[in-house]
């Protein structure tokens, strides 16, 4: 077969077409849609440049969010067995971004819930999803699953990506996403809460310094205004224990009353208040602030820490019992790594029996102020 000029000029602009992307879509989607399984619903986020949504709807600008809500329902669509599920819209908003690549932009936030018609069938369902790649074809929307407790799946984690949509050429059309998730269970709900309770401490510098710096004069005495040298291993482990069991007792009743939403609080306030505890509690152990009430203050200032740690529970809309067993998993990995920060310091505690040990608490003191009065400005600037 003789191929013409004309031929080869529909051949090269194919291939320029292809190359600019024009035709097929971005190997970088700019759009991404985050998925969150609940116990009878699932939650959807989904992200994507507002010029897009104009170029889709041939609006040089949108203003009115009605017509973006419209629009949506009509492009998010799950079913499973020829049932359609229930789409409702919650919020839609825009806001500015910044991209490496192309620098600033604004963009369209949809907050969404699907509802199957069958709980059974929550797990496993079509997603026809053809926001902005019906009309910009080379455009495409990457799927992450970014919670599903029963899976041990967490907003903290990872996200798990589930697939693309992106419009087919050849068929017209923008083909649906298959999502099959695996049936999951509660104890493995449970040992994820475990996992991120130990997590918490671990990587929350905050809290371990606290725990840390409340044992540190755990050997000593109040003589005279000033602290003493070691006071013998009974009366140790005696006051050890004490405060760390009321600390446990303090924020595991705010922990409590958080997950339950039983009490109303910006965490931005408590994240404030948590460094102003171990300010005082530094300050506590460079000379005695309130002497013999430690394991008191040690209870107070877990309620504070608590109330911190519920965050993380009562974002997971669970049922009770499911929320219960969260609360328990987490708990216990709170304390797994409690008791492992004790084993570790107990030993080290010993060298007050040495004068030397006046000078090791001062300056840890000293350090742990220095540290907590920098997370308090910070703490402060972000809420400002």
């Amino acid at each position: 077969m003789r191929i013409t000029p004309i031929s080869h000029i529909k051949l090269c602009l194919l291939f320029i077409l292809l190359g600019m992307g024009l035709l097929y879509p971005h190997p970088m989607p700019k759009s991404y849609l985050q998925l969150q399984i609940k116990e009878s619903y699932i939650v959807g986020t989904l992200k994507a440049p507002l010029a897009d949504y104009e170029k889709a709807l041939k609006q040089k600008s949108i203003k009115d969010i009605n017509t973006l809500s419209s629009y949506f329902l009509d492009h998010i669509v799950a079913q499973n067995n020829n049932e359609i599920w229930k789409t409702k819209i919650d919020t839609i908003y825009t806001g500015t971004q910044i991209a490496s690549d192309t620098g600033k932009y604004d963009e369209v936030t949809l907050l969404f819930k699907l509802y199957p018609a069958n709980i059974k069938n929550l797990r496993n369902f079509d997603l026809q999803l053809d926001v902005i790649t019906r009309e910009v074809f080379n455009e495409s929307i990457m799927v992450f699953l970014t919670e599903d407790w029963e899976n041990g799946q967490l907003t903290d984690d990872p996200p798990v990506y589930l697939g693309t949509t992106s419009y087919n050429l050849p068929l017209g059309k923008t083909d649906a996403l298959p999502i099959k998730l695996e049936k999951g269970t509660s104890f493995i709900g449970f040992k994820s809460m475990y996992v991120l309770g130990i997590d918490h401490i671990i990587y929350g510098l905050d809290h371990m310094l606290f725990i840390i710096i409340l044992l540190l004069i755990a050997p000593l005495r109040n003589i005279d205004k000033k602290w003493s040298l070691f006071q013998g291993t009974k009366y140790t482990l005696k006051r050890f224990l004490s405060i760390s069991i009321l600390f446990t007792l303090g924020h595991s009743i705010s922990l409590f009353l958080g997950a339950f939403n039983l009490i109303q609080f910006r965490i931005e306030y408590i994240e404030i208040l948590i460094s102003l505890t171990i300010v005082a509690s530094a300050l506590h152990a460079l000379k005695p602030v309130f002497p013999y009430k430690e394991s008191l203050i040690g209870f107070g200032f877990g309620i504070i820490h608590g109330l911190a740690f519920s965050e993380s529970i009562s974002g997971l809309e669970l049922s009770p019992f499911n929320k219960v067993i969260s609360m328990l998993g987490f708990n216990l990995g709170i304390e797994t790594i409690q008791l492992v920060i004790m084993a570790v310091v107990f030993p080290i505690l010993l060298i007050s029996k040495f004068k030397e040990f006046h000078a090791v608490r001062i300056v840890f003191s000293i350090a742990t102020i220095v540290v907590s009065l920098f997370w308090f400005y910070e703490r402060v600037v972000v809420l400002m």
